[in-house]
């Protein structure tokens, strides 16, 4: 079963960092969790103005400031 983390922190300049970790199939569709947690951190881009993060390094997680 597929299970997804989101974190969301005040930032010291009022803003909100938001990280994800989960672990992607390849070749294999979201799961209804992974579609939910990409569709908060959307809404949360969306609703706070911020630029979208930067592409993660790392395929199987993805980590930044948005």
């Amino acid at each position: 079963m597929a299970e997804v983390t989101i974190t969301l922190k005040d930032t010291p300049s009022g803003g909100v960092s938001v990280h994800a970790k989960y672990e992607p199939g390849l070749r294999v569709p979201c799961t209804n969790a992974q579609l939910a947690a990409l569709e908060i951190i959307r809404r949360t881009t969306r609703d706070w103005g911020m630029p979208p993060a930067p592409a993660a390094d790392k395929p199987s997680s993805h980590h930044g400031d948005i």
